[in-house]
């Protein structure tokens, strides 16, 4: 295995050095690159490419001949907009994908066509508007798409996703029966939305530990076994003042860290007694202060 390290080098492009067969893994970033060009072809063996804090702008469809390539990070060029989506949909043996901090808008569905392997897929703080279908990424289990312009929830069908940040999106709406194609869900982070009601398929995610749904426009939970999430430690549902929470919650005995929209309910009083009755437990009312429980 050969590893070419040649990151804050100030390099206007990948040495043609570092394209051979041999190289396995290129960390070029921190640098002033602006293109991925053809030659990256040669790099036939490469499992790692790490072009991070670069200038690119342009990527070139060979891209799409690394079929032994697991990770791409083309994180925070500040210019990139679009890519050889087909190409890039057709790394199969892809498993980490970031795009992040970019200027992207539009991603069709070809970019996620060939990507089973694929487990973790961030593409958050960009412009995204459309984002084609996510269901062939069968192996997913995180996705970050937070800080974009999406309107609808994405496309997934991911057993073995266990993280979802869609935070500070303009989603009014999740289908009710959304997240049984979720079962491992683990955290949903999905505050600064435009939410208006939490779906019963969420009560099915058994190993959910983390719901953030602050600063929504909530006024219901759909009706659901909201008790049997005997896992959930931090709810934070602050910011939603005309939301009604279900009694069923706040029998959910793992609750550690609560922020409820409101401080003057028998169940808001509730969940401040399962935050104190936590040795790490922290309640915030509706003031926004924090109450922390009593060390032993």
């Amino acid at each position: 295995m050969t590893e070419v390290d040649i990151q804050e080098q100030s390099l206007t492009e990948i040495p043609a050095s570092a394209l051979t067969p041999t190289v396995t893994k290129i960390e070029a970033s921190d640098n002033q690159i602006q293109e991925v060009k053809a030659d990256i072809a040669g790099a036939a063996n490469l499992e790692e490419l790490l072009l991070y804090k670069n200038k690119i702008k342009t990527v070139d469809p060979a891209i799409g001949q690394l079929k032994k390539l697991k990770v791409l990070n083309l994180f925070n060029q500040g210019v990139l907009a679009k890519l050889p989506w087909p190409e890039l949909g057709g790394l199969g043996a892809l498993e980490e994908l970031n795009l992040a901090a970019n200027k992207i808008m539009m991603i069709p569905d070809a970019a996620f066509a060939g990507l089973s392997s694929l487990k973790i897929l961030s593409i958050n703080d960009n412009r995204l508007v459309r984002l084609g279908s996510l269901k062939p990424l069968t192996s997913l289990e995180e996705l970050r798409l937070y800080n974009n312009n999406l309107e609808e929830m994405p496309e997934i069908d991911a057993a073995n996703l266990t993280i979802l940040e869609l935070n500070k999106n303009r989603i009014f709406s999740i289908p009710s029966d959304y997240f049984v194609k979720t079962p491992a869900l683990e955290r949903l982070v999905m505050p600064g939305c435009m939410l208006e009601a939490v779906p019963a398929s969420l009560a099915t995610c058994v190993n959910l530990e983390i719901v953030q749904l602050q600063d929504n426009k909530l006024t219901t939970f759909e009706e659901a076994t909201w008790d049997k999430l005997t896992k959930l430690k931090t709810v934070f549902l602050q910011g939603n003042p005309g939301l009604t929470v279900p009694i069923s919650l706040g029998l959910c005995r793992g609750l550690t860290r609560i922020n409820a929209p409101t401080a003057d309910n028998e169940l808001a009083e509730t969940f401040k007694k399962l935050a104190m009755a936590s040795p790490d437990g922290i309640y915030w009312g509706s003031d926004g202060a924090a109450q922390r429980a009593p060390k032993e």
